[in-house]
């Protein structure tokens, strides 16, 4: 209690005690470095292991970064929850985008299964990308059931990209576990099937989540400022 009551002195801490969507704005800086570097390693795996879906992985990931680098540029133009049309509009956008991306998606899972091929990391580093992943899912799904009901659009969007992130990254994760320990065989397809699917069935949903709430929300808004 002591220490706490230190740290309260300093106004930076209490304002990330206090302050949630300051909160936010540091997680998603945070979150936008580890997710670059999470892309840079992914594309340099592909490129020195001649691995095709690595690289893959790793771009879908540097689009993922440029999306939460176009919300991070909303967190800095405008305070959350001030202008609900502008940010009902940005959320569309996002949802959209997730929808395409998650295009994308499917067809590297259908490629992979197809070929029978998946991303494989060499030595300790498939240890690294696990603790990533486990690490990832957890805190994306903490923080998407805190964002319900918030009155910001754009910070549940956040959140949808941060649970679309780590959901794609266990996908990648699963992928090199089957590769690395499994029997290149029926299960290795069946496997990576299932949770292809998985994800990008959940991916679909909230992004058509997004796409709807924020249209129907912007023609109530239409319809009151009239």
């Amino acid at each position: 209690m002591k220490n706490l009551r230190e740290l309260r002195k300093n106004d930076r801490v209490v304002r990330f005690l206090d302050d949630p969507i300051y909160r936010t704005k540091l997680n998603l800086y945070a979150a936008t470095v580890m997710n670059l570097l999470y892309s840079i390693i992914k594309l340099v795996s592909g490129i020195l292991y001649r691995s095709d879906w690595l690289a893959a992985f790793g771009l879908y990931f540097l689009v993922l970064t440029g999306l939460r680098l176009s919300l991070a540029s909303y967190f800095r133009k405008k305070a959350l929850g001030t202008d609900l049309a502008a940010e009902y509009r940005r959320i569309r956008l996002t949802g959209i985008l997730l929808m395409l991306m998650n295009l994308v998606l499917i067809v590297i899972v259908i490629r992979m299964i197809a070929h029978n091929e998946s991303n494989e990391y060499a030595g300790a580093l498939i240890y690294a990308m696990a603790a990533y992943a486990f690490y990832a899912v957890i805190f994306a799904v903490m923080n998407i059931l805190r964002a319900r009901g918030h009155e910001s659009p754009v910070y549940y969007a956040v959140r949808v990209v941060d649970l679309t992130a780590a959901m794609t990254a266990m996908l990648s994760l699963t992928a090199a576990l089957i590769a690395r320990f499994g029997e290149n065989g029926p299960f290795r397809r069946t496997m990576l099937a299932i949770c292809g699917a998985a994800v990008c069935g959940i991916i679909l949903w909230m992004s058509m989540s997004l796409i709807c709430r924020s249209t129907k929300r912007l023609h109530a808004l239409e319809k009151t400022s009239y």
